[in-house]
């Protein structure tokens, strides 16, 4: 079994033999999950891991800036909270905090079950063996929306380069449109950096990021297109590498880069639409993949997708979808978070 938490979904996802020895097994062991039974000893080693896990993200700047650009976006909302616990609150958490959410979150109204390679009679009957208590069906998803705000935020680091992250207001998946327009925008930004050379479709020097930013900004060290899409909404823009002292012309750049965005070619769009479908398709193939992208994706909309009929969407989407949605998020206020050299950095 393997376990995924994100800032608004905690999954648990369970393979093995499509048999009735394996079915039994995996009731057993997600019955352990959402009824589990802590034990004072077992706190002392989750203590120890907690405080080990957020002293490393301390230290990653990539982490610190996810964090903090969402700290800002979404000021004083759940998507604002971070996604791993800090160092100083790592021993606070007790038995009765885990028995208190895995009461209150661990119900049906709050769950979903998926499957692959299982008959749904199989499917159905894990669900009813799990037990879980209905839960207040008021409690969906929704009724816990955060709206986007915008902001800034400098953090202070020990390290010379300049991390900067550079975002508008995103796609939300409750919109396939804007969903997939972001994926494909995504692509047609690219990523890529100064030591590597293209290894895998969407990176390189055939993206916007390498032919506007790296090719001639060589104190750029590398960047990439940030895609953060969640039930209400999201978060879409760019983050870079800089040696330091650039920082204010990088954050030009950078804004420049995203800005022209509402200017794009039916080349520059055909082949990022190539690309969606191809890295779609190939996170499929895998079991675990697939039912992430299941949940992900489209798991939240009025109807069931195949992966034949979100490929059909790419497909629908046109340049003037994706003008639609630029448009959309350049009209919302940025938010910008900047670690290590931020001198000469504007005011947001």
């Amino acid at each position: 079994m393997t376990t995924v938490a994100s800032r608004e979904a905690l999954t648990y996802h369970l393979e093995g033999t499509n048999r009735q020895s394996f079915i039994d097994v995996a009731v057993q062991t997600l019955r352990s999950v959402v009824v589990p039974e802590f034990r004072e000893w077992t706190m002392k080693l989750v203590h120890k891991s907690l405080k080990q896990e957020a002293e490393e993200n301390q230290s990653d700047p990539i982490v610190s800036l996810l964090d903090g650009v969402h700290r800002e976006a979404f000021r004083n909302q759940g998507l604002g909270n971070p996604l791993a616990i800090p160092s100083y609150a790592a021993y606070n958490v007790d038995v009765p905090d885990l028995v208190e959410y895995s009461t209150d979150n661990f119900v049906a109204s709050n769950a979903t079950l998926v499957g692959r390679g299982i008959d749904l009679e199989s499917l159905i009957s894990i669900g009813h063996d799990l037990y879980l208590t209905k839960g207040n069906s008021d409690h969906h998803p929704n009724t816990y929306s955060s709206e986007y705000v915008g902001g800034e935020i400098r953090l202070p680091s020990s390290k010379t380069d300049t991390h900067l992250l550079f975002v508008h207001e995103g796609a939300s998946l409750k919109d396939l449109k804007s969903q997939i327009s972001s994926h494909v925008l995504q692509n047609v930004l690219g990523s890529g950096s100064q030591w590597t050379l293209e290894s895998f479709p969407g990176t390189g020097t055939s993206g916007r990021l390498s032919r506007q930013l790296l090719e001639s900004h060589p104190w750029i060290l590398r960047a990439a297109a940030i895609n953060q899409v969640y039930y209400d909404t999201g978060l879409f823009g760019v983050y870079v590498q800089a040696k330091s002292g650039h920082a204010a012309e990088l954050t030009s750049g950078v804004s420049s880069v995203i800005r022209r965005l509402n200017d794009l070619s039916d080349a520059e769009v055909s082949r990022a639409k190539a690309l969606t479908k191809g890295n779609f398709l190939r996170s499929v193939e895998n079991s675990s993949d697939y039912l992430a992208e299941f949940l992900g994706r489209w798991g939240t909309l009025d109807k069931a997708f195949s992966p034949g009929d979100y490929v059909k969407e790419i497909d629908n989407i046109s340049r003037s979808d994706i003008s639609e949605f630029v448009k959309k998020f350049l009209e919302k206020k940025p938010t910008v978070g900047i670690v290590g050299d931020v001198w000469g950095v504007p005011k947001f």
